[in-house]
């Protein structure tokens, strides 16, 4: 399986074994069910990691099962909430039944006996509450679900005092209630007038709004200071709110949103005005609403008016105390939930200069070369620890720029919008580009020291502003910090476990640029804190930090842009070595870097590797056949077998020709493949001599006598990672014009 895909993988294996770990930590008994589901889903993408020959496949099955078992049951759960907040009580049944056969919980099916029980209730609704109270009894939380089925229940009948005698418990403290139960405690206290009990439990509900805010936590939140606006007759608040452009009381029908204004402006004391929007919304707006709406809201309606003169003479007075003695309370309060609920301001314009950047360099760098090519890899700048000890020492910073492919690309970009604006708000945006800077020069200085081949990507300093904020974080603690708020702690720990498990599984992967990213950033981070400081020491830091950047890449500018030929190495190499080819009888030159490969076990051949992943493999043996047709026959058997490899893709071949390369008269045929999207050329060189029993000047006076008929020849297989293999003819002809014999051999196989 190609790695695109399993870079696929990986992302799902992370979200779903987030999501496992999160149920669990919550409540592993109510939802084991569905946690064994996710951890079967799980294991069968590990082991098709490993396994998958079929990534187009794999990826398939994985996502539609993910869609099945998580994507399925999120949409039932939006329908399920959505025929709740209407009271469709005998629709709920089917969506609870679905949800609870997808997604396997105790929680879930739970809400399938719920909906079961409720099905009924406005034909029956003593039935239905006998039903829901015969499921009391499993503890928590299915209690507490069942407690909110029978609140709704006496909401749906307008059952008030029924409602809070099945919710309110005696001596349960304010805090312990959820916030769904403290919605229906609220409006039920609203309901019966009771309007000084509903103020702590108001407040308790915007408590809880904050500590535990989620999407539809607001949202919820936002109706419930509109109904309570109402009840508690302040007016200016109901209309500001209205006016305040909210989405989720937009969408309330308009008739609504007038009848509890007209709510709002009875209970203020403005009984004509009230009066009127009331009516107003019953007449004209009433086709908006189901039918039991309109019927309650008449019900309202009549029993304000019926009862003006007693409304004026008792409750008005306890409202307007109230609203004397509580609102600029309230109104703090409000204007701090509000303010911590909403997502904090995040600084982007370093981070959006950044995904414009590597955005804009990849599309250029494809303009002028192949990714994938190893060659045109290193003419756009791509790191090699090889090539910075010979003095290029700005391709570690050059290789931030370059990616692989699209996908390369695009995780990078999707990880640096991640992290980068809370971070850009926290230290500012000159050691925002500092830390990128710095922890991309740690990762790229840490591929230099671990591995000789080429690397590219932004991912160590992506990383790196990662760690620096997981730093930041540790030694801040702010809960109200952008870093805090943008997302978990646990999230940030988790993602750097995963990138570091996929880098040192992952061959293609340069995880020493991983490791020193996030060393660098942890250093960075702590760097930042200490300039964060103090408001003169924060100006130094950003002094320093634009210093430092601005040197930094001046520096690899001028590097990168300095006149050379486009690749010193292979068409340069600055210093050969003489070496002996393992357990042949020869000695040949080859580039300071290369090396002989300590695996051959062949007495008859030798391997030789680049830096670079050039591999050589040089083989002695003799042959019956007159040259052209040993060498013919040669070609068609490797020809065959390449065609016949499934991992490769055969694209060209060169026919057997008689070539001459440095001091060697030769026959030569190549093949260019393909191999996981990277250009592969294979090249082999026979080198003839000493047939007939005949001696040419490279043979040795101990050489045994060849038979008659047969010829000794040098076989040398060239694989190079390239479509550009003409760039290391220079070098390969230098090679092959050193070797020389130094003794002989016993004779090869034919």
């Amino acid at each position: 399986m190609d790695l695109s895909y399993r870079l696929v993988l990986y992302l799902f294996i992370a979200n779903i074994g987030y999501m496992i770990l999160t149920l669990a930590k919550r409540d592993f008994r109510t939802y084991r069910g569905y946690l064994l589901q996710l951890f079967t889903l799980l294991s069968y993408m590990i082991l098709m990691v490993g396994w998958g020959e079929n990534g187009v496949l794999v990826i398939t099955v994985s996502i539609l099962f993910m869609f099945i078992i998580i994507i399925v049951p999120v949409i039932l759960q939006k329908h399920i909430e959505s025929l709740l907040a209407e009271q469709r009580f005998d629709e709920l049944e089917k969506p609870s039944w679905w949800k609870a056969t997808l997604a396997w919980s105790e929680i879930n099916l739970h809400m399938l006996y719920l909906a079961r029980a409720s099905g009924n209730v406005t034909e029956n609704p003593a039935a239905a509450e006998q039903a829901l109270r015969e499921l009391f009894g499993k503890g928590e939380p299915f209690d507490s679900m069942t407690r909110l089925f029978l609140a709704m229940i006496h909401f749906h009948q307008r059952r008030f005092e029924a409602l809070l005698s099945d919710l309110l418990v005696s001596d349960k403290p304010i805090d312990a209630y959820s916030f769904e139960e403290l919605l229906y405690i609220v409006r039920g206290l609203l309901e019966t007038g009771r309007f000084e009990e509903a103020v702590p439990y108001q407040l308790e509900l915007e408590e809880k709004a904050l500590s535990e805010s989620n999407e539809a936590m607001l949202a919820n939140l936002q109706i419930a200071r509109l109904l309570f606006f109402a009840f508690m007759g302040w007016y200016t608040e109901y209309k500001e709110l209205v006016e305040s452009k909210k989405i989720i009381i937009d969408q309330l029908p308009e008739a609504l949103r007038e009848f509890w204004g007209g709510v709002a402006a009875f209970n203020a004391g403005d009984f004509i005005a009230g009066r009127a929007r009331m009516e107003k919304a019953l007449a004209d707006r009433s086709i908006e609403l189901p039918q039991h709406w309109t019927d309650w809201m008449h019900r309202r309606l009549t029993s304000l008016t019926a009862d003006q003169d007693e409304f004026a003479r008792t409750t008005l007075p306890r409202l307007t105390a109230l609203r004397n003695s509580f609102l600029a309370d309230y109104q703090k309060h409000v204007t701090q939930t509000v303010a911590k609920s909403e997502p904090p301001p995040l600084s982007k314009t370093g981070t959006e200069f950044l995904l414009g950047f590597l955005f804009v360099t990849f599309v250029v760098s494809l303009a002028y070369a192949n990714p994938n090519d190893l060659i045109d890899l290193l003419s756009i700048g791509a790191n090699s620890g090889f090539l910075v000890q010979q003095g290029q020492w700005f391709r570690v910073i050059t290789a931030m720029c370059i990616h692989l492919g699209w996908l390369h690309l695009i995780l990078n970009l999707i990880a640096l919008r991640f992290f980068g604006p809370p971070i850009e708000t926290v230290v500012g945006l000159p050691m925002f580009f500092a830390i990128y800077v710095f922890s991309g020069l740690c990762g790229g200085i840490a591929t230099v020291w671990c591995q000789p081949g080429p690397s590219v990507g932004a991912s160590g300093a992506v990383l790196g502003l990662l760690s620096a904020a997981i730093i930041l974080e540790l030694l801040e603690r702010n809960p109200d910090g952008p870093l805090a708020r943008s997302g978990q702690f646990s999230t940030l720990v988790f993602i750097l476990v995963i990138n570091l498990v996929i880098g040192s599984v992952e061959k293609g992967i340069d995880n020493s640029a991983h490791i020193g990213g996030l060393a660098g950033g942890a250093i960075a981070g702590f760097i930042a804190w200490f300039f964060l400081r103090r408001p003169f020491l924060r100006a130094l830091g950003n002094t320093l930090s634009l210093i430092f950047v601005g040197t930094v890449l001046a520096g690899a500018t001028y590097g990168f842009m300095q006149p050379r030929t486009p690749l010193p190495y292979p068409l340069e190499p600055k210093a050969f070595v003489r070496i002996k080819a393992g357990p042949l009888p020869l000695n040949l030159e080859i580039p300071r870097g290369w090396r002989i490969a300590t695996s051959t076990e062949d007495a008859h051949s030798a391997e030789i590797e680049g830096p670079l992943g050039e591999n050589l493999v040089l083989t002695m043996g003799i042959c019956a056949d007159d040259p052209a047709t040993f060498v013919k026959a040669h070609a068609d058997k490797c020809t065959k077998s390449i065609m016949e490899n499934k991992d490769h893709v055969f694209n060209a071949l060169s026919d057997p020709a008689s070539s001459t390369v440095g001091s060697f008269t030769c026959w030569r045929m190549q093949w260019r493949l393909e191999v996981a999207d990277q250009p592969v050329v294979e090249r082999d060189s026979f080198y003839f001599y000493d047939s007939d029993n005949s001696q040419d000047e490279t043979s040795t006076p101990e050489s045994p006598p060849t038979p008659p008929g047969y010829y000794k020849y040098i076989l040398i297989q060239t694989l190079l990672r390239t479509n550009r293999d003409n760039v290391y003819d220079p070098l390969l002809a230098r090679i092959f014009s050193s070797i020389s014999f130094k003794g002989d051999f016993d004779h090869g196989p034919n």
